[in-house]
């Protein structure tokens, strides 16, 4: 499998030392009360809230913020390459690397990608090579 960077907005010199993460990732419902809900605040407001109020506008059965169907739960389900997503900006930084805030670009969805580095998880001794 292949590996890239991913370039922030927020890079620091040890980011640069490190250039080898990993290209999978796992997309996570947001739990209420955490960092990332005031994110979706944030970026929840106009064009987004826009956007969904036409689209309920052209259907009235549907909710603002309906429950996915279940083929969008397989769409979601399928990998997707993170040339699908858009880096709004950084979230946390932890130990293992940082959280990024990401738009789907095919369906406008907010998630929260992990960039994990590597070789701090070979230091740990947290994954064999």
């Amino acid at each position: 499998k292949s590996e890239r960077y991913i370039e922030d907005i927020e890079s620091s010199d040890e980011d640069e030392e490190d250039k080898e993460l990993f290209d999978e990732f796992i997309l996570i419902e947001h739990d209420e009360g955490s960092k990332i809900d005031e994110f979706l605040q944030k970026y929840n407001k106009s064009e987004f809230i826009e956007e969904e109020q036409k689209r309920k506008d052209n259907d009235p059965s549907e909710l603002l913020y309906s429950k996915a169907t279940e083929a969008e739960k397989e769409v979601d389900a399928q990998p997707k390459s993170l040339e699908d997503f858009e880096i709004l900006q950084v979230i946390d930084k932890g130990s293992f690397g940082k959280v990024f805030l990401v738009v789907n670009k095919l369906n406008n969805k907010l998630y929260a990608m992990k960039r994990i580095r590597k070789d701090i998880l070979v230091k740990k001794n947290q994954l064999e090579n």
